[in-house]
């Protein structure tokens, strides 16, 4: 085992091993392992990177493989290689193009990801931005939440939720609901100030195939309340809203409104807003 160090800056081009760092600027090109915390205003790793205990950075790049055993904080967190948090990670930016997985919670104001991010636990963010993959085991609690891919989610509370291609979620709670669905979708209930769902162009049918779907585009739901409801591409079991829509690829078995256009859309039973 190394020493324990402090200084301006570490590089490690070959491989070394530390039981504390301290420090203005870590780089690792070649293999480095810190046994226990982490203290940098820099961390870029090019190579390969083991933190025993936490990282707290004002900086932190990983361009090459990473994985941290305790909690991770930092301003900016990116993400171009391989990472693995295997605690909680909190951060102010996190953006990621290569593949991130958080093993409990994941705070950040601003989170992107372009390639794949994996959260055991919740996460909060004000904008949530998923052009790649995403998969949350607990609450997500976001202001925007925006998936241009794939989300695997428990519970969404959000003010603005859009997807454009596939979704699976125990549940959606938000202001507006926005949905262009790629790939069979599957949704305990939504809850909303306005809903709408539309058929995608077929030209993400990959997303569906990443969650396990067969490459059927349509959104399948429990429940939908909201004041305005616009469904089509859409199989449902109960539907309340104050003005429904449905368009000619929508399956309801029940409509709870006083204002519906069901178009040629396939209906159950169309039952006073009030009854329910």
């Amino acid at each position: 085992m190394g020493d324990t160090i402090r200084g301006e800056r570490i590089s490690i081009d070959g491989a070394g091993s530390y039981d504390e760092v301290d420090c203005e600027t870590f780089n690792v090109n070649g293999t480095g392992k810190v046994s226990g915390d982490l203290y940098a205003t820099t961390v870029d790793v090019d190579g390969t990177a083991k933190v025993g205990g936490r990282v707290d950075a004002v900086d932190l790049d990983v361009d090459g493989t990473a994985k941290v055993d305790g909690d991770v904080r930092g301003e900016t967190v990116e993400v171009d290689g391989t990472a693995k948090f295997a605690t909680n990670l909190s951060a102010d930016h996190l953006a990621v193009d290569g593949t991130a997985k958080v093993g409990g919670n994941l705070d950040g104001h601003e989170v992107e990801a372009d390639g794949t991010l994996k959260v055991s636990g919740s996460l909060v963010a004000a904008d949530a931005q998923i052009d790649g993959t995403v998969k949350v085991g607990g609450v997500t609690d976001a202001t925007t939440l925006a998936i241009d891919g794939t989300g695997t989610f428990g519970d969404v509370n959000a003010d603005e939720c859009s997807v454009a291609g596939s979704v699976r979620a125990d549940s959606v709670s938000a202001r507006t609901v926005d949905v262009t669905v790629e790939g069979r979708s599957t949704v305990g209930s939504v809850r909303a100030t306005e809903v709408s769902v539309r058929p995608g162009d077929g030209s993400r049918s990959l997303a569906s195939k990443l969650l396990g779907g067969d490459g059927e585009r349509v959104f399948e739901v429990d429940t939908v309340e909201a004041e305005s409801v616009e469904l089509d591409a859409t199989r449902a079991g109960t539907v309340v809203g104050d003005v429904v829509t449905l368009g000619p690829d929508a399956e309801v078995d029940v409509v709870y409104t006083d204002d519906l256009d069901a178009a040629d859309a396939t209906v159950g039973d169309v039952r006073p807003r009030e009854e329910y």
